[in-house]
């Protein structure tokens, strides 16, 4: 079963590596772009959390530090004119002091596209967004595979006011949880 479960890992990162290459590398015909951007942004956030476990109960609350390095790289494309289209990957992890439990690695590749209606500074834009990838946890039960749709739009008002609108669906799709009352859902890492 350990055997399986390492192999469909595996799996998993040398399809999400290999493709990554192609998205990243591949010319794209452009109309009249006058540049190309890559996104190359890292960073450490170190983190004292009073409530690891998110009690309701003073009593009960736990605290740790935790460590979450964060790396993305992309480019962007200019696809016309108003057009951009964004490819990114995000790597980062989070590794807590006293619960080791929680701590995970996480691998999303996201690709946003972006389209401004006209020239200027007060136009509205609209912005849709896909995204997929996967967590290792360090408990097997917590491994996921997470999913994101996103729709925006907005327009500048004023130099200092602005007005944006979001819709947004997150999936995570984990592991099986150990066995519990009869009648539970055993997909407690399952999350909409």
């Amino acid at each position: 079963m350990l055997r399986m479960k390492t192999c469909r890992k595996k799996i998993k990162l040398n399809t999400l590596f290999s493709i990554l290459p192609v998205l990243f590398f591949t010319p794209m015909s452009s109309s009249h772009a006058e540049w190309v951007e890559f996104i190359n942004d890292a960073s450490v956030t170190i983190k004292h959390n009073d409530n690891v476990n998110l009690s309701a109960f003073s009593s009960d609350t736990e605290s740790d530090l935790s460590l979450n390095p964060r790396y993305t790289f992309g480019r962007f494309y200019q696809v016309d004119d108003l057009t951009r289209l964004r490819l990114s990957l995000n790597i980062s992890a989070m590794k807590f002091k006293e619960f080791n439990d929680l701590s995970s690695v996480d691998a999303v590749s996201s690709a946003v596209i972006r389209h401004k209606f006209g020239v200027g500074f007060n136009k509205p834009w609209i912005r849709g967004e896909v995204s997929a990838g996967i967590k290792e946890a360090k408990v097997d039960e917590r491994d996921s595979n997470l999913y994101g749709l996103g729709l925006s739009a907005g327009k500048r008002i004023t130099d200092r006011l602005s007005g944006q609108i979001d819709l947004k669906y997150d999936k995570r799709d984990g592991g099986t949880g150990p066995e519990g009352a009869p009648g539970v859902s055993r997909q407690i890492f399952d999350l909409e």
